[in-house]
């Protein structure tokens, strides 16, 4: 409703500006500069759709453009507008049609003046699909589905599986219940990930005969990788240590990683962190410089590895800005945001993209039990490169890690300074920690009150500001440790200006720099002294 009194009171002002040009001159009526509606998106069922009402706000005269499925009434208008928005029916003389989706446009003479509406409809995904070998599956366009008679699963990861016949490899990035050797058929929809062949949805996954599978002759991808092209998904065994959850190795003075794009728990190195390790597995494309993806099979845990002090101790640094949008937004959640209403740490995550190997990551308690508004909680990047949540709950918490896999030693002084804020809405009460080598401990410079406000007597030590608040501690290590800590931990249920909620709202709260591509004010996190070995 909020939104709605919102879009209406802008409606407003475009009309009376437009009153006020109109009042100046005797041409014709302009054509619309500003068009908005009520509506952004709308879904027909296949049989039977009924109209769907969009009201549309212009300052001047605007018109539609639509797909020959789709009728709009009326056409053209000015002002303020009920606009009725039909479609056909998506059936034939045999049954339904394949789904369908394309846009409508109402607009007036500039592409900044045009309101989008995005309709699709249902219909019968398979309606059309071949019956297709695997090597015909990878050439097909995206989005097209298709029958699978009949592959051999290579691979079964965490949340999918690896097929392979008639000389090619596609990747399902849809789970089932098979195993390696398995022949399979299936239903599905083909699509493309870091430019090599996946099925983006597989149905109806048949096991028509179980046995054994013979891997192809392993290649070395520390030997191959300074000329890889990562064009096919080739069988590898990678060597490296795991840092900051990926698997490092270097290859002259050119550092190269492996990041696990799917793999068994069993397999996983996320918990590794240090360890010298080899991995084998189907090298899933390239994700970034000197980042490649790779789909595990086999998993060779060689132990801690030996690592000498650093020459620069530990020093890793954020900067949240428009022109470093993208290097977060892949991590993090994009623009568009993920909702995530389970426990537990999400791969997301905010790496330190101008120096050092540290991550920012969103811890939550479960929310399952609740009902957020508007989809809500989420973690975003800003229009501004910030990184931020929305749904906050108490246990939740913000972490900072930074590791070098050094282990560092009991004596070692840390350092952390970041700006941080919350919207109006947003949780009032945190608890500032650092990890001291043995436990969490709040941070000494923040000293811990007990808060009768929220009714909870929680114990906190930093209140959130809707305007930027700097923060800044330092602490020394109580025993050894190889990834240093800090977090920001919500301790209350309570909004910065209102009162306790019931649910987790869209309240946010972000990390920030002072000024856009301006003055640097990036979180830095680093160790500013260390005793010898």
């Amino acid at each position: 409703m909020k939104h709605y009194s919102i879009l209406k009171a802008t409606a407003l002002a475009i009309m009376t500006g437009a009153i006020m040009a109109a009042s100046c001159t005797t041409q014709e009526e302009p054509v619309a500069k500003a068009v908005l509606g009520d509506v952004s998106i709308i879904n027909f069922p296949a049989r039977n759709p009924e109209p769907q009402l969009v009201t549309v706000y212009s300052d001047g005269e605007w018109h539609t453009k639509a797909p020959s499925w789709i009728t709009v009434d009326p056409e053209t208008g000015n002002g303020v507008t009920s606009v009725t928005i039909t479609a056909s029916e998506n059936v034939d003389e045999v049954g339904l049609l394949e789904p369908r989706k394309d846009t409508v446009i109402i607009g007036g003479n500039k592409l900044s003046s045009r309101l989008l509406i995005f309709v699709s409809q249902e219909g019968d995904t398979y309606r059309f699909a071949e019956h297709l070998t695997l090597d015909k599956v990878a050439a097909l366009a995206d989005g097209k589905a298709f029958y699978l008679d009949e592959a051999t699963v290579s691979a079964v990861t965490k949340s999918g599986f690896m097929l392979s016949g008639d000389g090619a490899l596609v990747y399902s990035q849809t789970k089932a219940d098979v195993k390696v050797g398995d022949k399979v058929s299936l239903k599905g929809i083909k699509g493309t990930d870091n430019s090599l062949p996946v099925i983006t949805l597989a149905e109806d996954v048949t096991v028509k005969s179980s046995g054994t599978f013979s891997y192809p002759a392993v290649q070395s991808f520390n030997d191959m990788v300074p000329d890889y092209a990562a064009s096919a998904y080739d069988f590898v065994k990678v060597s490296g240590s795991v840092n900051a959850g990926n698997l490092q190795f270097k290859v002259g003075d050119v550092t190269y990683a492996v990041k696990q794009i799917d793999a068994p728990d069993a397999l996983s190195i996320a918990s590794l962190n240090g360890n010298n390790v080899d991995l084998t597995g189907y090298v899933a494309g390239v994700l970034g410089s000197n980042l490649y993806g790779l789909i595990t099979t086999k998993l060779e845990d060689k132990g801690a590895a030996v690592v000498t002090r650093p020459e620069k101790l530990l020093y890793c640094k954020w900067r949240f800005t428009t022109s470093k949008l993208t290097e977060y937004a892949e991590h993090f959640g994009g623009t568009a945001g993920v909702t995530d209403q389970t426990e537990g740490f999400s791969d997301l995550y905010v790496p330190s993209n101008v120096a050092g190997n540290g991550k920012i990551t969103y811890y939550q308690v479960d929310k399952t039990g609740y009902t957020p508004t508007s989809g809500n909680p989420k973690r975003i990047i800003g229009a501004t490169g910030h990184p931020y949540v929305t749904g906050a709950w108490p246990g939740d918490y913000w972490l900072y890690t930074g590791t070098d896999n050094y282990t560092y030693p009991k004596g070692t002084n840390l350092h952390i300074k970041f700006l941080t804020r919350v919207s109006k809405t947003g949780h009032k009460y945190w608890m500032l920690e650092y990890f001291d080598g043995n436990e969490w401990k709040p941070a000494d410079e923040y000293p811990v009150s007990t808060e009768t406000e929220t009714g909870t007597n929680a114990k906190y030590n930093f209140i959130e500001n809707t305007s930027n608040v700097a923060v800044e501690c330092a602490w020394t290590l109580a025993a050894p440790c190889r990834e240093p800590k800090f977090r920001m931990r919500c301790v209350a249920n309570w909004q910065f200006q209102g009162e306790a909620l019931a649910n987790p709202n869209g309240g946010t709260c972000r990390f920030a720099d002072n000024d856009d591509d301006g003055e640097d004010a990036g979180p830095v996190f680093e160790v500013t002294s260390a005793p010898e070995d």
